[in-house]
């Protein structure tokens, strides 16, 4: 069920790049998705189970919002290694290079280095202008703002992802690192903060 649901799934997303008449590298390949594909979540051992066999190539392109896209990690995806080299965001598709890709295309921001704490450090390194939500204080997230997640067994590192939508249990996002289709969701009580530019 799990091969195929992956297959189906990264079967779509070729589909979609074939139906805009791109290829599978840079940023103008597809239009933002108008609504949130849902997803499974990442596993605890996404690094080394079968998910990561069906993910695309390397830098492909797997789903953009408002024109920034989240590209694959390739052989890589799901762990705390890079199939390419680190660019002007950071080391290339990681959870956080997107992030802060998307902030500074979209939003024209930036946050600095986050050390060894890795994605879940945005929630304690979060510079002036930047407002932490944390967990359980009521929030709802809203488009643009980042989920992040802490580090949990077999990531140390955590995880973030940009937000498109939010109910009162989920939250839909755009991510890079994290599943094969560059689109999950996420309970919103897995959040260790949301930040939100302010």
């Amino acid at each position: 069920m799990k091969k195929t649901f992956i297959k189906l799934m990264l079967g779509l997303a070729v589909g979609t790049l074939a139906a805009c008449g791109g290829s599978a590298r840079g940023p103008e390949l597809m239009e933002p998705p108008q609504t949130p594909m849902v997803v499974d979540e990442p596993t605890e051992d996404f690094g080394t189970s079968e998910q990561q066999l069906y993910c695309s190539a390397c830098g492909t392109a797997l789903a953009c919002l408002d024109g920034a896209c989240a590209y694959s990690n390739g052989n890589y995806q799901g762990t705390g290694s890079s199939c390419s080299t680190s660019g002007t965001y950071g080391y290339r598709y990681q959870c956080v290079e997107f992030a802060r890709r998307y902030w500074n295309q979209v939003k024209g921001r930036t946050f600095g280095a986050l050390g060894s704490a890795g994605a879940q450090g945005i929630c304690d390194l979060a510079p002036s202008g930047y407002q932490v939500r944390w967990q359980g204080d009521g929030y709802t997230p809203v488009h643009g703002d980042l989920y992040v997640r802490g580090a949990y067994s077999g990531n140390p590192y955590g995880h973030v992802a940009v937000v498109n939508t939010a109910d009162g249990s989920n939250v839909y996002t755009y991510e890079q690192n994290g599943s094969c289709t560059g689109r999950a969701t996420y309970a919103r009580s897995s959040a260790r903060c949301y930040l939100h530019p302010i």
